[in-house]
């Protein structure tokens, strides 16, 4: 009962927007093995058919850790921004995301895990973009209307369109 409370009541809280011509992702990582390379593909597909889209990376890790990764997959620096944060401070930014990023693998751990940061998105008014393989928080994504659940795939080209459509036209 207290969760779905939780859930209700977070979920009408409406994100700050400081550009709203510009659809915004945020990753927040503490640790640099959250899946950050299937995070920056679909955010270079996503990129490629919608221009107007950014990739904020709030980080406690130097920016070097994730550099590599987004040179591998040709994001340019005009299109992403690894901000350096301390725990604290990291709410007053990931606010402005359109969508957040919470993507894991099939794995055991990935099952029956319930990522602190998913609450954190929601308290910050950001629909979550995650996979079923988070048992915990895949269905309230589902049943409350919290965000979208992808597969992790080759291509996205379908999950983007409907996310684009969707939530431009909601977060505009």
């Amino acid at each position: 009962m207290t969760i779905k409370f939780f859930i209700l009541i977070m979920k009408n809280v409406k994100p700050r927007k400081i550009n709203s011509n510009l659809f915004l992702f945020i990753q927040v990582l503490r640790v640099t093995t959250t899946m950050i390379d299937k995070t920056i593909v679909f955010f270079g597909e996503f990129h490629k058919r919608h221009n107007d889209s950014f990739l904020i990376i709030l980080t406690e890790s130097p920016k070097s850790d994730f550099i590599s990764y987004l040179n591998k997959f040709n994001i340019s620096p005009a299109n992403y921004l690894i901000k350096q944060l301390k725990q604290k401070d990291v709410n007053s930014i990931q606010m402005i995301a359109d969508m957040a990023f919470l993507i894991r693998d099939d794995l055991i751990l990935n099952h029956h895990s319930f990522p602190t940061k998913f609450a954190e998105y929601l308290a910050s008014g950001v629909p979550v973009l995650t996979t079923l393989h988070i048992h915990t928080i895949a269905p309230m994504v589902r049943d409350y209307e919290l965000g979208e659940i992808i597969d992790i795939k080759d291509n996205y080209r379908k999950e983007i369109d409907m996310i684009y459509d969707k939530y431009k036209t909601i977060l505009k």
